[in-house]
């Protein structure tokens, strides 16, 4: 009787020992998992991209939902060229367009017209890879002032897609 009690013990023990183990790596495990997906601070995209410099300089990543209609043909058409977007596609609805701003700045933008929402993107889920560009094509082809100042404050599309 006593040596069963004494395996039944060490089994015990051993039972609860595994059962903490595998509930403190789960806990580390999601854990990782969650500080993966929901930063605390800005991811930035990698050194050579167009706006890493915008991440280091203390802007975060927007996703920006739009209102099409409410814009109307021509304001919607400045839109476009802002944010870089192909010209050709209708803009209807409402669209999600990414952005890099400053906190001052999407405070301004989320309080504007025809601005549905505007959601931080810490994780750059939404940020598409845009190398930078060499420094012989501007040289070779000057833009006009307005259109550095949109390269500066936006990043291109990744989904104008209305979402209706």
């Amino acid at each position: 009787k006593k040596q069963r009690k004494s395996v039944q013990r060490r089994r015990w023990w051993l039972t609860v020992t595994v059962a903490a183990i595998v509930i403190v790596a789960t806990a580390r495990a999601v854990n990782i998992w969650y500080q993966h997906n929901y930063p605390s601070e800005q991811r930035c995209p990698q050194p050579d991209d167009r706006f890493y410099e915008h991440c280091k300089e203390g802007r975060h990543h927007y996703l920006i939902e739009i209102d099409w209609a409410c814009l109307g043909p021509k304001r919607s058409e400045l839109m476009r060229h802002a944010f870089d977007l192909p010209v050709g596609q209708k803009m209807k609805g409402v669209g999600s367009v990414p952005s890099w701003l400053t906190t001052k700045n999407a405070a301004t933008v989320e309080n504007s017209p025809c601005i549905r929402g505007i959601k931080a993107d810490l994780a750059c889920r939404h940020c598409v890879p845009t190398p930078k560009k060499s420094s012989n094509a501007s040289e070779s082809s000057p833009t006009p002032p307005e259109t550095r100042a949109a390269e500066a404050d936006v990043a291109p599309a990744t989904s104008t897609q209305p979402e209706v």
